[in-house]
C-alpha cells in the first residue's frame, strides 16, 4: 500500500511558481495554495513517501518545510456528512445512507449511488451535465461507454434507461470497486 505524506511550506507569493515547479518535477500528486493573512502563501503538497523525502531535501535548501504522514482514509469520508440527494431531470441520485425523498414520482429513475472514494456523487456540475445528456440521448438498445467511470453513475443511469451495451472503465482501483458495488445495488451488474 502506498504511504502518503503531506508537506507544508510557507513561501512568499513570488516563490509559489518556483516551489510548485520544483515539486511537480519530482512527481507530487497535488498542491493546495492557501493565502495567509500576512501575505505569505501556505502550500500543502501531497505525495508518496519516497517523493516526499526528495521534496523535503530540495525545499529545505531555501525554505522550512514540514511533513507528516497522511492516514490512508484520512478525510476521504468526511464529505459524507454533507452529501445530499440530487435530482437531474427524471434521475434522482440518492446516497445509501440518506432517505429517498417523498416527492419522487414513479416515473423517476432513482439510483442509489455510493461513490466510496471515487468521483461521481452528482455533486459536481460536470457529472450533472452528463446525466442530463443521458436523459436526453440514451434510448433503449443503444451502446454507451463511460470512460473514467468513477462511481459508475453515468454507466448505471444509461443501463437503467435501457442501453443494452454499457462499458465502464477507469484507471483507479477504487472507482472499479465503487462501480461494481453500485451496479449490483442498482440491479445492472452485467455492465
Amino acid at each position: 500500500m502506498t504511504e502518503w505524506m503531506s508537506i507544508v511550506v510557507v513561501v512568499n507569493p513570488g516563490d509559489v511558481d518556483l516551489v510548485s515547479g520544483l515539486v511537480w518535477d519530482l512527481g507530487v500528486s497535488g498542491i493546495e495554495e492557501q493565502p495567509l493573512p500576512d501575505g505569505a502563501v501556505e502550500l500543502r503538497i501531497g505525495c508518496e513517501r519516497t517523493i516526499a523525502q526528495q521534496a523535503l531535501e530540495v525545499l529545505a535548501e531555501r525554505w522550512a518545510p514540514t511533513a507528516e504522514p497522511v492516514a490512508a482514509d484520512e478525510g476521504l469520508d468526511a464529505w459524507r456528512d454533507h452529501a445530499q440527494v440530487w435530482r437531474i431531470g427524471s434521475i434522482v441520485i440518492v446516497p445509501p445512507w440518506l432517505e429517498t425523498p417523498s416527492d419522487v414520482a414513479e416515473s423517476d429513475l432513482v439510483l442509489v449511488i455510493d461513490p466510496g472514494h471515487a468521483f461521481g456523487s452528482a455533486s459536481h456540475e460536470t457529472t450533472r451535465m452528463c446525466l442530463e445528456a443521458v436523459v436526453e440521448l440514451v434510448t433503449p438498445g443503444c451502446a454507451v461507454a463511460d470512460i473514467g467511470c468513477g462511481s459508475g453513475v453515468l454507466a448505471i443511469a444509461a443501463a437503467r434507461r435501457g442501453a443494452t451495451t454499457v462499458v465502464a472503465t477507469d484507471i483507479a482501483a477504487d472507482a472499479i470497486v465503487a462501480t461494481l458495488d453500485n451496479a449490483l445495488t442498482n440491479n445492472v451488474a452485467d455492465l
